[in-house]
């Protein structure tokens, strides 16, 4: 039976942590500045898996399954397959009676490569599942969607699953297939009506669970039309489809992607998200396509755009291929000082970070970005990332760049335009998603994983970049050596280990035995 003392973390049940994207466990109290280092920290086991693994590892605590108590990690493949490993070790052990679950029915199969030919080779030989599942512990249920092909007729399907955690088996009405229509003169219409065509639409986002209600986000592959940013909400219990949203209902594109990133919400029920290029007309009267927008989307009674920010520039942003929405956003913490208490913030492809105020978004100005509160260039190169922000500092990387840190000043509610703090190490492309863990404010570790071949787990002093206390690559005879990388791919801390997602494995790291 696994220990479940170390830290009083209940689990890390969505992509980065929380419904913010703060990427932050401040309730790890075994890993410390001290001990993070080659003589004690390193890979203590690996479990592999039979495809690419794009979402981020989930965890949860003290799941009671077949009569013992178990720390779980659970990991999703791109060949449709859900695994849930014993977290603690030690050694690889699944904890279902049967080693994962497959969720390809009978008659059909994994969607290869040659099938998706619009897709790219960044995903893998076969596409499966890609977004990052999330978890209800209050019904101990994982959601995720999965895309298989009829093996007659070649036809593409994406099911949502819900899945029981102690025991892998369906909920009742699980799966469901995903299917929605709605009305608008969109530039795939059929009589005034856009159809979800399940070949075209890539679900890469992570999933959102929030009161009740599972939200889907899609984009396209490789801006291979015909496609929208569609986001759909499912009622968590049923599996009913209850919300229907589409980004560009009277234009094309608008994916909602932001590499790997699920949708945001705030504590009154607002989702957030960031589209990609796509058809802009929401400053005109009627106008409803949101093509690289931030969209701040009212749940209450069904799901509407409440308010939104469009860069100035948009029309170029389209033009070039610089999506805003490739990373996710974050929502700061409520600022008492300044004159913004309600901050959000997201990167682009133009290397820009934008920092709203998520009680006016600021909507479009076609002169400059000066409505709101602030936006400044990061990084020459493009921004996939989402960034992270802890005790007044924002971390973020650009492709092929360093780790950076800006300062925040709580007076103004705006950063430092330069960095404060900048890491030797630079990233391949896309860069990284890094998370931070500590104990209240003490021992903070930002950890990142270098996209590579193979993928280096690094950790750093966010205070110091300079400062790197322990990476995957530093221990002779490769003994802490990563799976492949894949990009996007975020690191989860929990419990004293911190797991990570390759093309082959799982691999776990923690402190070294003795």
């Amino acid at each position: 039976m696994a220990s479940v003392g170390v830290t009083d973390l209940a689990g890390v049940a969505t992509w980065r942590n929380d419904l913010a994207h703060s990427g932050v466990n401040s309730r790890e109290y075994a890993l410390t500045s001290e001990n993070v280092a080659s003589s004690t920290f390193g890979k203590v086991f690996s479990c592999p898996v039979d495809g690419w693994v794009y979402a981020q590892p989930l965890w949860m605590a003290n799941l009671k399954i077949r009569g013992a108590r178990h720390n779980v990690v659970f990991v999703a493949t791109e060949n449709d397959s859900l695994y849930a490993f014993d977290a603690d070790g030690p050694g690889c052990k699944t904890v279902w009676s049967i080693p994962n679950v497959n969720l390809i029915p009978r008659g059909e199969k994994i969607a290869p490569l040659a099938d998706l030919e619009h897709d790219s080779f960044a995903l893998g030989p076969v596409t499966g599942i890609t977004g990052t599942p999330v978890i209800d512990p209050s019904s101990q249920t994982i959601y995720l969607v999965a895309l298989t092909e009829n093996e007659t007729t070649g036809t593409i399907i994406q099911r949502l699953h819900a899945i029981d955690i102690t025991t892998g088996r369906q909920r009742p009405k699980s799966p469901v297939m995903i299917a929605s229509s709605v009305r608008g003169t969109g530039y795939d219409n059929v009589n005034g009506t856009i159809t979800f065509a399940a070949k075209m639409q890539k679900q890469r986002a992570g999933l959102l669970l929030l009161n009740g209600i599972v939200y889907v986000c899609w984009g396209g592959y490789n801006n291979t039309d015909f496609y929208h940013g569609w986001l759909m909400g499912y009622d968590a219990s049923t599996l009913a489809q209850v919300r229907v949203l589409n980004d560009t209902i009277d234009g094309g594109r608008g994916g909602i992607w932001m590499s790997g990133a699920s949708p945001l919400a705030d504590s009154q029920g607002n989702i957030y998200l960031i589209t990609g290029n796509g058809d802009f007309n929401a400053d005109h009267p009627g106008g409803r396509n949101y093509g690289d927008s931030f969209l701040k989307l009212s749940t209450s009674g069904g799901l509407s755009v409440s308010d939104w920010f469009t860069p100035f520039d948009q029309m170029e942003l389209a033009e070039k291929d610089l999506d805003l929405g490739t990373g996710g956003g974050a929502i700061l913490p409520d600022q008492a000082r300044g004159p913004f208490p309600h901050l959000l913030l997201g990167c682009s492809k133009s290397g820009k970070l934008y920092v709203l105020n998520r009680d006016h978004l600021g909507h479009y100005n076609s002169q400059s970005n000066s409505q709101i509160v602030q936006s400044f260039v990061v990084d020459k190169n493009e921004i996939y990332a989402t960034p992270l922000f802890w005790q007044n500092a924002l971390y973020v990387t650009a492709d092929i760049g360093p780790l950076k840190a800006f300062r925040f000043s709580t007076v103004t509610d705006q950063f430092e335009t330069e960095p404060f703090s900048t890491s030797s190490q630079r990233y391949v492309y896309p860069g990284v998603v890094p998370v931070l863990s500590a104990a209240g404010t003490n021992h903070a570790i930002v950890w990142a994983i270098d996209p590579a071949t193979p993928g280096v787990l690094h950790a750093y002093d966010p205070s110091n970049l300079n400062t790197e206390f322990w990476n995957s690559s530093q221990a002779a005879n490769n003994r802490d050596q990563a799976g492949t990388g894949v990009k996007f791919t975020v690191p989860t801390v929990a419990n004293g280990k911190v797991y990570i997602g390759t093309k082959t494995e799982l691999d776990v790291y923690g402190l070294l035995p003795n």
